[in-house]
């Protein structure tokens, strides 16, 4: 399996997959928001689950 074809299995579940990496964040709306990388709780770390692909980190800067 490829990079590319893994992230797209971890796409395709993304609702099931973002709660379990990160398990303090919450759904708002469309995305799953928390507060980093590392799960903590907060709002900067948004992940969209409506098939975009996208997640950002406000706070570091970061995404992808």
């Amino acid at each position: 399996m490829t990079p590319s074809e893994l992230s797209d299995l971890l796409w395709a579940q993304v609702d099931r997959v973002a709660p379990h990496l990160l398990p303090n964040g919450k759904k708002d709306g469309h995305e799953w928001v928390a507060g980093n990388v590392n799960g903590d709780k907060g709002n900067s770390l948004k992940v969209n689950l409506s098939g975009k692909k996208k997640w950002a980190d406000f706070a570091e800067g970061d995404g992808g």
